[in-house]
């Protein structure tokens, strides 16, 4: 399965008898108060579980059943899988993390306040990078985050995407 989201629209791909791919809306799984879910704008897989992310709320589809996660947030600037654990981000309080079917937040990231997070790449067990869109890159490390690069060292650049290529290779862009 090829799973995708758009304006109010959420589902996935599959292949037909013949190869082709054919399109199954979900849509219709959501509970009826959140009959319309705005814009999906990511997808991650957790095991058997596949997260929608929308303005303002995460979507968690299993089996054949959609259920929308208690996140305690308004709004959702973005959502990322490291290990089974989703970050994702508050603008209006920072970073948090749902595991478990809890939340908790990460203590220091009201300093993503008003900022976008692009991408979390994990360095080691204990090293996490966040990638902003604007202020540069953090280092997450004994529950503190420190500038790793700042957007200064980075003429200013938007940033939108990172990955480590190898252990001692990260690419940004």
């Amino acid at each position: 399965r090829i799973y995708v989201g758009g304006q109010d629209e959420v589902g996935y791909f599959f292949p037909n008898f013949k190869g082709e791919l054919v399109y199954q809306s979900i849509k219709d799984k959501l509970p009826a108060a959140y009959s319309s879910i705005e814009d999906v704008w990511e997808i991650q897989v957790v095991g058997e579980t596949v997260l929608f992310r929308s303005v303002n709320k995460i979507f968690s589809f299993t089996g054949n059943v959609i259920r929308i996660l208690n996140i305690n947030s308004e709004s959702v600037n973005f959502m990322n899988n490291l290990d089974g654990v989703i970050y994702y981000g508050d603008p209006e309080k920072g970073v948090f993390k749902f595991e478990n079917d809890a939340t908790s937040f990460l203590e220091g990231s009201e300093i993503f306040k008003g900022n976008r997070i692009f991408e979390i790449i994990k360095i080691t067990n204990k090293k996490i990078l966040y990638i902003t869109e604007k202020s540069g890159i953090y280092l997450y490390e004994n529950k503190l985050f420190k500038p790793f690069l700042k957007s200064n060292d980075l003429n200013d650049a938007i940033l939108s995407s990172g990955v480590m290529v190898n252990d001692n290779l990260l690419a940004i862009g």
